[in-house]
């Protein structure tokens, strides 16, 4: 076999002179190689070589030859064809080597060759690598490849002969061999003579031998591990020829799970003399006879030091045989799950069974063996109780080595299961039983060590009540009754996502050493309530996502103080709640219920500091407006809430907000928004009504005259007025008359007159004017005639003021406010009027003129009661208008001593101002336009009538009629009076 396996001597002749160095073209030192040529001897100065797909080297000696003394060569890339006795030499070292995939290289003396001395960092093979003749390897390696990766092919196979030597010939160093496809030859797939450290061969991986081995090793291996499949047709799936594989840290073979290492002839794995570290087999190792066949070598003694077998060795006689039964040859350990694995052979130093939760390891040594081994169960295994039968078959008493203290002796395996050897069905035969273990008393801990954690489930078993650090973790729903104890290493509750009760009480473990509590959740959900009167004098902290509630009994009082980042709900406690400090971050939340009759507080007895959110849960019930205190801090009240949740709003129509002053928080309802505006409306619309009166009294007023002159030129005339307002509440007012005029001219005259309430009939109340202030007005007036013919021009001017109280009416929600203002009246008029004496009795006067009025009520305050907690503000009210005036006017003395007049005309706004009525002091309320609509053009009509009662003495009646400015509403005035002239 060795003859066999000889290298050629002159494998790589080198001819360095008189030959063809064709390397195609080049780019400074970058040659590339397109076309066909016969050889390439790469310059000393190259640095990369490209041999593209139309790339042909196909001379009779060399390829491609890598010079001595080529020191800056950094690749080679082949896509094209090497085809020669040695199609590439590599006599000088080079970072990488890459034959693509649609490279090939074909060989009849050494298809690759790597001389010694020569390093290859990365050599990848994707296309084909193929030794075609005798003696003839894939890949022949003297130097040092540090990674060597196949996803093509490398084979050497001899066609006439079968003297294909290796795929890979190692007779120098690779530091990483990977196969992802088919490593193959007539004799070896892989050849390693010198060093390998992990040879890889993955489940897409074959690596087939023929006449000797898929994997043939004389010198070292670190580490095999195979996931596809290692075979040889007429040899070993692995054959150490005297060689070591594996290492004390890497296992030396792994047969992963659906890996194979075959041979129909031979064995799956021999070991001649050689020394394997160990094998772990989860996949198939068969053989012709054994699957596992370790024998000596001449005087190489052959050494597995550990088989542990997960999965199936086979062969026709059986799994393992270990030297035919001569001493010399050692296995020191197998760890066995196989059933029925059959053994021959000497025995090794420890059997272990392995024992799974689907079935459990047999050895059966019936086909011979000799010594004997120490019997165990592996660490590897999962017990249940039961009992195993056949464990052990072929072995009598002397082949146990520790069989006086195994038989009908338990031994324990670990706290939970024991197990003995019992006797099977005849001498040689032995069942394994397997018991529980009694459970160890338990041993208890306080709940200590800062991030341990803790099950309240163990709490009286495992567990002490008592807090040193650690966390104790909320197991499920429902109560902790036991007594707690603190110390000054705290305490952590984890509520875990689920509401749990510690009804007990939670105090401090000394006086000397208070200790504090802080409440954390490591899922979501949940929360955890103290009903026990706790008086632990260290602080509270609620981690953000926590929930601490109170309720019942529960109380954290004596803790030196509350910081809440997740959820403080005190709802559940039916009265106040004290703390003795409390500071609530931007991510906490106070939970607090709310009742019309009985308001819950959080009484503070230092400082708080406020962020984050409040919830209040209210109940059913009759909520008025006012202040609630919530909570109230004797140290002071720093910060503020950042919102506010509630149901309230499924209870009352009330607004509500929160308020603050140095020391307490409130709720503070106030009337509904809407409600509010509603009776402001409705006090807007009673307005109108009064301004409307007393324009219409200012309006009319120009009209007073008085124009019956004794000798003395003096007019004097007093009366009675009453207007009415055709509104819903019939308003009036009833006023007593005084006019005075001078007539120095025939043709004109001067007075003034004085308009005085005597009484305001307004039903509903809502606006109420006083009478302490008369109308004062002024007139002059010119006329070209004394009997009313020709023309005549009057000038007006009058002034009111009236004390107003507006009482707002309650609409739904809203208050009954009410304030006091100053409504004041003025304005002017000038007409101009031509008397046409149609008849000796009639004359009829068109006119034209022109007014200004304005209305003005200041701004004034709502008085604050125990019924109104809001009172509103409101601004000054201010109408004014200018207004055109034309009409006709007639009169008829249709006796001697009587006379009727009358007058109809339109009155047209040319400009206007209508103010607006609004309000401050409940948050949404928006102004009202006091007169969104207005009547610009409008009729007015006057009739009456006068006697002469004596010379120089008259009275007189009449009746005015006014469309005002407001839609739908209209003045009626009536008046009497009674002149004399002196």
């Amino acid at each position: 076999m060795k003859l066999k396996l000889l290298a050629f001597a002159l494998g790589a002749l080198l001819v360095t002179s008189n030959s063809r160095a064709d390397c195609g073209t080049n780019s400074g030192n970058d040659y590339t190689i397109s076309g066909s040529t016969d050889s390439c001897y790469l310059p000393t100065t190259a640095t990369n070589l490209t041999i593209t797909t139309g790339g042909n080297l196909s001379g009779p000696a060399y390829g491609i030859n890598v010079s001595v003394g080529n020191a800056q060569l950094n690749s080679i890339s082949n896509a094209g064809l090497l085809s020669a006795q040695y199609p590439f030499v590599a006599q000088s070292s080079f970072i990488n080597f890459t034959n693509e995939v649609t490279g090939q290289i074909t060989g009849t003396a050494t298809t690759t060759q790597i001389n010694t001395g020569v390093v290859v960092e990365n050599f990848w093979n994707r296309g084909q690598i193929t030794g075609t003749s005798y003696f003839v390897d894939g890949i022949n390696n003297n130097g040092q490849i540090t990674n060597l990766t196949n996803d093509g092919v490398i084979t050497s196979y001899d066609a006439s002969f079968t003297l294909g030597r290796s795929g890979v010939y190692n007779n120098g160093q690779i530091t990483n061999l990977v196969n992802n496809s088919t490593i193959g030859s007539d004799t070896y797939g892989v050849a390693n003579y010198s060093s390998i450290g992990s040879l890889i061969n993955a489940a897409t991986g074959s690596m087939l031998g023929g006449s000797d081995a898929g994997i043939y090793n004389s010198g070292t291996i670190s580490a095999i591990t195979n996931s596809g499949t290692v075979n040889s047709s007429n040899g070993n799936g692995i054959y150490n020829d005297g060689g070591s594989i594996g290492t004390v840290s890497t296992v030396g073979i792994s047969n992963a799970v659906g890996g194979q290492i075959t041979s129909v002839i031979g064995y799956g794995i021999e070991n001649a003399g050689g020394t394997i570290k160990s094998i772990v087999n989860s996949g198939t190792i068969s053989g012709a006879d054994f699957a596992i066949y370790n024998h000596n070598n001449g005087p190489a003694a052959a050494r597995i030091d550990q088989i542990t077998n997960w999965g199936a060795l086979t062969g026709s006689l059986g799994g393992i045989n270990n030297n035919n039964g001569l001493s010399s040859a050692s296995i020191g350990t197998l760890n066995n799950a196989q059933s029925g694995l059959k053994y021959f052979g000497v025995m090794p130093t420890n059997y272990n069974i392995i024992i799974t939760p689907t079935g459990f390891g047999a050895l059966d040594a019936r086909l011979g063996i000799t010594g004997s081994t120490t019997f165990g169960v592996s660490s590897l295994s999962t017990l249940s109780a039961n009992t195993y039968s056949g464990v052990l078959l072929g072995v009598d008493s002397l082949g146990i080595t520790n069989y006086s203290s195994i038989f009908n002796t338990w031994t324990n395996f670990n706290s939970s299961y024991k197990w003995e050897l019992i006797a099977g069905a005849n001498s040689t035969t032995w069942n394994l039983v397997v018991a529980a273990l009694a459970p160890p008393p338990p041993v208890t801990t306080n709940i200590t060590g800062a991030g341990t954690i803790y099950q309240s489930s163990n709490l009286g078993t495992t567990v002490n009540p008592v807090f040193d650090g650690g966390t104790l973790q909320v197991s499920s729903t429902g109560n902790i009754a036991n007594n707690f104890t603190v110390n000054s290493n705290n305490g952590v509750i984890d509520q875990n996502s689920v509401a749990s009760n510690f009804t007990g009480v939670i105090s401090n473990a000394s006086a000397s050493s208070p200790g504090s509590m802080t409440i954390t959740n490591s899922g979501s959900g949940g929360s955890v309530t103290f009903s026990g009167e706790n008086t632990y004098t260290g602080s509270t902290t609620i981690n953000s996502g926590a929930t601490l509630a109170l309720s019942g009994a529960g109380s954290v009082s004596q803790s030196s103080g509350v910081a809440n980042n997740g959820t403080l709900n005190i709802a559940g406690k039916s009265g106040n709640v004290t703390v003795k400090s409390y500071n609530q971050g931007a991510t906490g939340n106070l939970a607090m219920n709310l009742a019309p009759s009985a308001t819950q507080q959080l009484k503070v007895l230092g400082a708080a500091s406020l962020a984050g959110g409040l919830s209040l849960t209210a109940t059913s019930g009759s909520y008025a407006p006012g202040k609630y205190t919530l909570l109230t801090a004797n140290g002071g009240v720093t910060g503020s809430f950042g919102n506010l949740t509630t149901n309230l709003s499924s209870y009352t129509r009330l607004g509500y907000g929160l308020t603050y002053d140095a020391n307490d928080v409130y709720l503070v309802f106030t009337p509904n928004v809407a409600d509010t505006q509603q009776s402001l409306a409705n006090t807007a619309s009673a307005l109108q009504n009064i301004y409307t009166l007393q324009n219409s009294v200012l309006a009319n007023s120009f009209s007073y005259d008085c124009n019956e002159f004794g000798k003395n030129g003096v007019c004097i005339s007093v009366g009675g007025r009453n207007t009415a307002v055709s509104a819903a509440n019939g308003l009036n007012n009833t006023s007593g008359l005084l006019i005075a005029a001078y007539r120095p001219h025939q043709n004109y005259r001067v007075g003034a007159y004085v308009d005085q309430n005597l009484s305001v009939n307004n039903a509903g109340s809502t606006v109420n004017l006083g009478n302490n202030t008369p109308l004062i007005g002024l007139f002059g007036a010119w006329n070209e005639r004394v009997d009313g013919t020709g023309t005549e021009v009057k000038v007006s001017a009058a002034y009111g003021q009236k004390n107003t109280t507006i009482n707002r009416q309650v609409v739904g929600t809203s208050e009954a406010g009410t304030g006091s203002s100053q409504l004041n009246s003025q304005g002017a008029q000038v007409t101009a009027k031509y008397g046409f004496a149609v008849l000796p009795a009639v004359i009829v006067s068109p006119y034209v003129g022109i007014r200004y009025t304005q209305n003005n009520m200041g701004g004034y305050t709502e008085g604050t009661s125990a019924t109104v907690t809001a009172p509103l503000t409101y601004s000054a009210l201010n109408t004014n208008a200018t207004t055109a005036l034309v009409g006709l006017g007639a009169s008829y003395r249709f006796i001697p001593k009587a006379t009727l007049f009358a007058s109809a005309g339109v009155e047209t706004d040319t400009n206007t101002a209508n103010g607006t009525y609004s309000a401050t002091g409940l948050s949404g309320l928006t102004p009202i336009n006091f007169n969104a609509n207005p009547v610009k053009t409008r009729p007015t009509a006057t009739i009456g009538a006068y006697y002469d009662v004596e010379k120089n003495q008259r009275v007189g009646v009449t009746g005015i009629y006014r469309q005002e400015p407001f839609q739908a509403v209209q003045t009626t005035t009536v008046m009497a009076t009674y002149t004399v002239g002196l």
